[in-house]
């Protein structure tokens, strides 16, 4: 008797959302409260409809693109969404332009440092965000090595080992 294949599936698109602070938590029209930060699928204008079964294996396969969606939420009140949705590479200049402002916040020669609490928060945070770009970086690299074929393709490497 044979036992049934585990069947693989997909994790769920990545999903965040950040409150925001306000002077006055009893007002909140006064000030924004959230930010959301979600991965979503959105048409590609620029899509040609030619496909080579080479595509296949790309993210951008189709007419479909996988963009970060940025929906600042002003206004309990406000009656319509006005997301942003970026590329990869605007997501991650935006992830760069946020640091520089949050640098800038406690830059030595404007503002002043920050206290030693404060300073173990961002430095927690900034080693989980280190964590995540080097993850970043390493499936970068690995997929600009496979596609100019400097190494093998882990993709194809990871389908054989699971032969």
């Amino acid at each position: 008797m044979t036992e049934p294949q585990p069947t693989y599936t997909l994790p769920p698109p990545f999903s965040a959302c950040f409150e925001g602070w306000t002077p006055n938590p009893e007002d909140l029209e006064q000030w924004p409260n959230s930010v959301r930060v979600e991965v979503v699928e959105g048409y590609d204008p620029t899509f040609t409809g030619e496909l080579t079964d080479e595509d296949l294996e790309y993210a951008d396969y189709g007419e479909e693109r996988h963009l970060v969606e940025i929906d600042t939420n002003y206004k309990p009140t406000r009656d319509s969404a006005y997301p942003v949705r970026l590329t990869r590479s605007d997501a991650v200049k935006l992830a760069a332009a946020l640091l520089e402002a949050v640098e800038d916040t406690f830059h030595y020669s404007r503002c002043g440092r920050l206290r030693p609490a404060e300073a173990k928060d961002l430095l927690d945070a900034i080693r989980d965000t280190e964590h995540q770009l080097t993850e970043l970086r390493d499936h970068a690299l690995n997929d600009l090595l496979a596609g100019t074929g400097l190494t093998e393709d882990p993709l194809a490497v990871n389908k054989e080992n699971q032969r």
